[in-house]
């Protein structure tokens, strides 16, 4: 990537990691996922840091919880809400 010319703006590219509310809010039974998340943020950190002074910018985007079909049950509502502030329900089309 360094090799690449510099696009207006004085930027080389971009890299975009998708990570997930886990990775700050820990949830029961998810102890791989969330470390991997974690990880995850902390290599996004690293990494901008390192590669801001070569153009390359890196963002990490950390979506919310969508509660759909497979989230109805009682005990997935209730982990949803007590551990998940930005959860949210798809749309129904009317």
């Amino acid at each position: 990537m360094r090799k690449n010319r510099r696009k207006a703006g004085g930027r080389r590219g971009t890299i975009l990691f998708t990570g997930s509310w886990v990775q700050d809010m820990p949830f029961p039974n998810g102890t791989s996922y969330c470390a991997s998340k974690g990880g995850q943020q902390m290599l996004a950190k690293v990494m901008a840091q390192e590669l801001a002074r070569d153009g390359i910018n890196v963002s990490l985007v950390a979506p919310g919880m969508v509660c759909d079909a497979e989230m109805s049950t009682p005990s997935a509502v209730r982990l949803s809400r007590e551990t998940a502030p930005r959860s949210s329900e798809p749309k129904r089309p009317t």
